[in-house]
């Protein structure tokens, strides 16, 4: 289960964990990227947007605790065209009488995605060979 935490300042960013990969064989492939989030008012939203085909344009950020101990967006990742393609929920036993909360893996195919890191100054952008439909 993922490590949901509620962070001051933060109310409107929904994403705790993220999950994508490319690979090489002949070309590049890329698989959909996957993030988790609570079971919120944006799930209704989401199912709207699989539903309409919907076409967007996300960017996540990724903190780390400086030195400071303040939080600082160290990465982005710009998806480009993004298209969901699924969405998987996931409710934990009520029997277990555990504090575990709902919440969903959302997973998107994108037209191209950008990568930049914040800290060294680096970047990346590649477009899928199969554009989303």
């Amino acid at each position: 289960m993922c490590g949901f935490k509620f962070r001051t300042g933060y109310q409107k960013n929904f994403t705790n964990s993220t999950n994508y990969s490319m690979s090489r064989h002949q070309n590049v492939s890329h698989s959909p990227f996957s993030f988790a989030k609570l079971d919120d008012k944006s799930t209704p939203l989401l199912m709207n947007s699989i539903n309409n085909n919907e076409l967007l344009d996300c960017e996540f950020s990724f903190y780390r605790t400086d030195r400071s101990g303040k939080s600082i967006v160290y990465k982005t990742i710009k998806l480009t065209n993004a298209s969901i393609v699924s969405i998987s929920n996931h409710h934990p036993n009520a029997l277990d009488n555990n504090d575990a909360q709902a919440y969903e893996t959302v997973s998107m195919k994108y037209e191209s995605i950008t990568c930049e890191h914040k800290a060294a100054n680096t970047s990346s952008y590649s477009i899928t060979q199969n554009l989303v439909n």
